[in-house]
């Protein structure tokens, strides 16, 4: 393979977005009082700029201190009153379609987010849609744990009984299930059965429906019976045949409890509609999505 030098003459065009070309494309988007709005925070971030005189200021300069220079057209013996500044007239909806066409789902991103931060973000553009949203950020979500203390606040209970009540809401999983016994909350805390037993009772009414159970089946019937089903055909069936129902046998649901096949499957279809896991929507952790790279 023989090496060879040659000179190649190439034409291409390019078109290169200098920081000046950036910095006026995006003032160029601004209204007037957004740009006003602009430049003053940029006079107070930045201090080396100042604020430009226009000719009027500048002729007004000339002139000594402690005196002013009439405008054209005025004697200098006479009073004159500078002019009133130019106000913006008022923009009235005529029509409440008009409303609709504003994207308030992500107004705070676009419109206050713009007004925030004078146009600019840090780092990267304005209409960047990976971005999370400024709502989601704003404040940390409650807990479970956060959530069950903030009902037992509101309860009428005894000091006693606050401290029972926080020490099985501290022995609460993610999930929402009991992680303990009531003889254990006895042992740990000192306190008498009636109470542990009147506290676990308490947990278990409040939100969110089923937390403070001790298995799948405790908790399914607790959200029954906040239903007014603790007595239906629903309710028998997790009592009694939850293991029908894992498997997903139907038939033999509706053969062990001498029902119809409708009926089995309109109880299935209410069970099949609650929350094994009651804990989870109260989770501090965020949902990781996978992206395809390829669609």
């Amino acid at each position: 393979m023989a090496l060879e030098l040659r000179q190649n003459l190439k034409l291409s065009q390019q078109l290169v977005m200098t920081p000046q070309l950036q910095q006026a494309i995006k003032l160029l988007q601004l209204s007037r009082l957004e740009l006003v709005d602009t430049i003053q925070q940029e006079l107070e971030i930045n201090p080396v700029l100042e604020e430009g005189l226009s000719l009027e200021d500048g002729a007004g300069a000339e002139t000594g201190p402690g005196q002013l220079e009439s405008p054209a057209g005025t004697e200098p013996g006479e009073e004159f009153s500078p002019a009133e500044p130019e106000r913006t007239a008022e923009v009235e909806m005529e029509s409440t379609s008009a409303l609709g066409e504003i994207d308030w789902g992500n107004y705070i991103n676009e419109y206050a987010g713009e007004q925030g931060d004078g146009g600019y973000a840090s780092g990267t553009g304005r209409d960047h849609e990976d971005l999370p949203s400024r709502l989601d950020i704003l404040s940390t979500r409650p807990s479970l744990q956060t959530h069950l203390t903030w009902q037992l606040n509101l309860s009428r209970i005894s000091e006693e009984e606050r401290k029972v009540g926080e020490f099985i809401i501290g022995n609460l999983d993610g999930n929402g299930f009991l992680i303990t016994d009531q003889a254990e909350i006895e042992a740990q805390t000192g306190c008498a059965p009636a109470t542990a037993a009147r506290m676990l009772a308490l947990i278990r009414e409040m939100d969110p429906a089923g937390v403070g159970a001790v298995d799948l089946r405790q908790c399914l019937l607790l959200q029954l019976e906040r239903l007014g089903l603790g007595d239906s055909l629903a309710a028998r069936i997790v009592r009694s045949h939850l293991h029908l129902l894992e498997t997903r046998n139907y038939a033999g649901i509706a053969r062990a409890t001498g029902r119809t096949p409708e009926d089995a499957a309109a109880a299935v279809a209410i069970i099949t509609g609650l929350n094994p896991r009651p804990g989870r929507i109260y989770s501090e952790e965020d949902p990781v999505y996978i992206i395809p790279d390829v669609y």
